[in-house]
């Protein structure tokens, strides 16, 4: 059996947490397995500066492709199975992503079964909905997905993520400050954890082209947090206005688009600053959300009680 690995990772955090998963395929001589990372053409910094950070919002948002470089694998090869594995940029999926999404290599995922494994904060909704969306379109059969998110609070993740991108530092290395912000990013051992879900995927495999996200996942179930799911609508809307907004009037690497991308931010820090507090003010007078039992076929890591968040019975949930 043929499987494609196909995947972004700039901090390394997708790499490891796929490298984990395939665990299982790799021991076993049936499986031959491809791993191909996608690089784009005009490699992406990392740590970020912060003009460039926000400046790739507008063609994340609104799925502008930018080129890549070729892949390992020719368009017209035929695999199995395809893990994709991607990360969640400005509520959408990461540039490199969505542009292999684009390219020729699209023809890769016509009537292949796919398996989409998401790293992130823990905001993915958004971006997983744009991926299921553009699947479906190239003909592909989603069989399921894993979602592993970094556990601390929402609070401290709204300022540890930026430092981790724009300076490399994921913590403070201050016993005060660190005691209320914790380490940036996704424990080893939650990528490590995910072994558990290759190894589920793998007794099942044989049945890939049937097999249901259900039957191979069917011990764990995960949550849609409704109120991260309200955030996430509101703030891809307001993304997209800003996005359609700044690439209207400006050009990447230009003089206007920095002052474009300076007064998002100030816009974003706002929004964050005074509009958060007074939507979650705001959601705890709502009733309750008519999608508690939407099944989404999704693996989330994630500490939440039941009483915030909706049930997923075709998920799993790895939790810190």
């Amino acid at each position: 059996m043929k499987i494609l690995v196909l995947y972004y990772s700039q901090t390394g955090q997708t790499e490891k947490a796929l490298q984990a998963f395939m665990a299982p395929f790799m021991e076993e001589m049936a499986y031959e397995v491809t791993f191909a990372r996608i690089v784009p053409k005009r490699p992406f910094p990392f740590p970020w500066p912060f003009f460039e950070f926000f400046g790739i919002m507008p063609e994340t948002v609104l799925g502008v492709p930018i080129e890549i470089e070729p892949l390992p694998v020719s368009p017209k090869e035929k695999f199995d199975l395809i893990v994709l594995g991607y990360q969640p940029w400005f509520l959408s999926p990461s540039l490199p992503v969505s542009s292999i999404l684009q390219s020729p290599w699209k023809a890769l995922f016509r009537d292949t079964p796919v398996m989409t494994i998401i790293t992130c904060r823990n905001m993915w909704i958004e971006a997983d909905r744009v991926v299921t969306r553009t699947l479906e379109q190239l003909d592909a059969r989603l069989v399921g997905k894993i979602v592993i998110t970094d556990p601390g609070p929402s609070y401290a993740t709204f300022v540890t993520t930026p430092m981790w991108m724009l300076t490399g530092k994921r913590k403070f290395r201050n016993p005060l400050l660190d005691r209320y912000f914790p380490e940036a990013g996704i424990p080893e051992k939650d990528l490590e954890g995910a072994v558990r879900f290759g190894r589920a995927l793998a007794a099942k495999i044989d049945r890939i082209e049937t097999v249901t996200s259900e039957e191979c996942f069917e011990e764990e179930t995960a949550r849609i947090i409704d109120r991260l799911r309200r955030a996430e609508r509101a703030g891809k809307r307001v993304f997209r206005v800003w996005a359609r907004l700044i690439r209207a009037v400006s050009r990447p690497g230009t003089l206007l688009r920095s002052v474009m991308v300076f007064l998002f931010v100030i816009y974003l820090c706002l929004a964050i600053l005074i509009g958060m507090p007074i939507v979650s003010l705001i959601n705890r007078f709502l009733p309750r959300s008519p999608h508690r039992d939407e099944v989404a076929s999704a693996v989330g890591i994630e500490e939440t009680p039941p009483s915030d968040s909706t049930a997923v019975p075709s998920s799993k949930s790895v939790t810190s």
